[in-house]
């Protein structure tokens, strides 16, 4: 049994998980991932300059191999776990409960009148309308540029304005 040092171990490691990685079409983070795994550290920008893919050992694919089954166990144990929590959650929902009145049906809530009267009326005055209209890309990247420098919103000029333009031209008592 020879005796290998860290840096030489880590090098082999990469160039025989490059050479997986290539042979199986794997995408270029899971290397990272597995070597990270490994040596609980990241892959120096030393040995990715100067690794080559090579066969890999028979240790390593055993490793390999060990992690890539454990890994899939997991992952369905996981997915398992999911489904069964998922049907528990279906099974511990109730149906909503309905009060009933005397004839059976569901019990209806009373909303006082005035209220209601009060409430529509408060959803009637406050009934804003959208307005589009087209303008030019130049002049409205320099009115926004005007608003901001003003310290508004481009809405709130234009509602100005048309306010203003509806009291010069005489359609005051409207507003």
């Amino acid at each position: 049994m020879t005796i290998r040092s860290l840096e030489q171990e880590k090098k082999d490691f990469y160039s025989y998980a490059l050479y997986i990685q290539d042979a199986r079409g794997y995408k270029s983070r899971w290397l990272y991932v597995i070597f990270r795994e490994y040596f609980g550290e990241r892959l120096s920008q030393e040995i990715i300059d100067k690794g080559k893919p090579s066969k890999p050992s028979q240790q390593f694919m055993e490793w390999l191999n060990s992690t890539l089954v454990r890994t899939s166990n997991d992952s369905a144990k996981v997915l398992e776990q999911r489904a069964k929590a998922e049907t528990s959650q279906k099974a511990q929902k109730q149906p909503k409960f309905k009060p009933k009145d005397k004839k059976g049906t569901p019990a209806r809530i009373r909303v006082d009148r005035a209220i209601y009267d009060e409430i529509k009326s408060i959803s009637k005055a406050n009934k804003d309308k959208l307005f589009t209209a087209k303008v030019d890309e130049n002049l409205l990247k320099a009115f926004k540029h005007a608003c901001d420098n003003q310290d508004t919103t481009a809405s709130q000029a234009v509602r100005a304005f048309m306010r203003d333009y509806v009291k010069k031209h005489g359609q005051a008592k409207l507003l």
